[in-house]
This record gives C-alpha cells, sequence and structure tokens, in this order.
C-alpha cells in the first residue's frame, strides 16, 4: 500500500483562488443588494441543450418558472372557487326542494 506522502495529491493547487480582501468585498456586495433590492436581470441565467439534429432548447428562468407558477396557483385557486360554488348551488337546490316537498305535506 502507498503512503499519501508519496502522491501528488496534498501538494496539487486548488482550481479556484484564495479569496482574497477583494473577492470578499464583491461577494459581500451583490449579498447585500440581494438581500435588499429585488433580483436582478442579469443575475438569471438562461441555460439548455442543443440536439443532435443542432436544435436548441432553452430552459426557463427563474422568474419564468415562478410566474408560470403563480400562474397555475391562480387558475388552481378560481377552479377550486368554482367548484365549491357549484357544490353549494346544488346544496340549496336540494335543500329548496326538501323543503317545498315538506311543505306540501
Amino acid at each position: 500500500m502507498s503512503d499519501l506522502s508519496l502522491t501528488r495529491t496534498l501538494l496539487a493547487e486548488h482550481s479556484y483562488p484564495e479569496p482574497n480582501r477583494n473577492h470578499l468585498s464583491m461577494h459581500n456586495r451583490e449579498a447585500a443588494k440581494r438581500r435588499v433590492s429585488r433580483k436582478t436581470q442579469a443575475g438569471e441565467v438562461r441555460s439548455g441543450y442543443r440536439a443532435k439534429d443542432r436544435t436548441t432548447y432553452l430552459f426557463p428562468t427563474a422568474s419564468e418558472t415562478a410566474q408560470a407558477r403563480a400562474e397555475t396557483l391562480a387558475n388552481d385557486r378560481l377552479a377550486k372557487q368554482q367548484r365549491q360554488s357549484d357544490n353549494l348551488n346544488r346544496l340549496n337546490e336540494m335543500v329548496a326542494r326538501t323543503d317545498s316537498w315538506a311543505a306540501k305535506q
């Protein structure tokens, strides 16, 4: 079994630089922007893939996904309200029919 000290893994440098003061101040400035204001357009990354037939397919950005999700939730909410009102109308009709039948007795 070989000793780790004989390998180059311990001496290898990382592919990313050690953060210095400039890196940290830039990171903190961007983090403060994200905390205080809305997301910037530049922060959105549009990615995708290219198929074998050279067709490019782009994935939706985060804001597009969030907007589609909000629309879906709004549509679901409207459908639920419609179902509730239909059920209430049906129940009212049944109660009215039962009351009128009871009044005839």
